[in-house]
């Protein structure tokens, strides 16, 4: 639903917040943070690598992000 609907310049706040606020661990939702930073920066490039950079998210998460991120398309290289 986040990634779908709320990925706007109005909603990015509250959409970093929500998954600041994860409980972590689990693959699954540990991918789906994943999923939607690497969406969030195609959309956003500067907000979202400043929140990846700060939000203190686990190594995981962020290495999954990370490679969501070359693997797609939509982000310049």
């Amino acid at each position: 639903m986040m990634m779908s609907y709320f990925l706007t310049e109005d909603w990015l706040p509250r959409v970093f917040e929500a998954l600041r606020k994860v409980y972590f661990g689990a693959y699954y939702v540990d991918m789906g943070v994943a999923w939607c930073l690497a969406t969030a920066r195609a959309k956003f490039d500067l907000h979202t690598q400043e929140f990846v950079a700060q939000a203190g998210l686990p190594v995981g998460v962020i290495k999954k992000y990370e490679q969501k991120v070359r693997d797609s398309l939509r982000i310049r290289k």
